[in-house]
C-alpha cells in the first residue's frame, strides 16, 4: 500500500508478471511429462507386438 491508500501498481504488476511465468512454465512442464508417459506406454504396448 502507498501513502494514500492506493496500491503500487509496480511492485503489484511484477509479482502478477512472475506468477504468471510461473504458472505458464508448471503448465508446460506437466503437459511435458504427460505426453512422455503416453510415449513410454505406447513404446511398451508397441515392444509387446
Amino acid at each position: 500500500m502507498g501513502a494514500r491508500n492506493v496500491f503500487v501498481f509496480p511492485r503489484l504488476v511484477g509479482y502478477s508478471f512472475l506468477f504468471f511465468i510461473l504458472s505458464i512454465a508448471t503448465i508446460l512442464a506437466n503437459k511435458f511429462v504427460r505426453l512422455n508417459e503416453e510415449v513410454e506406454e505406447l513404446n511398451l504396448g508397441l515392444e509387446k507386438k
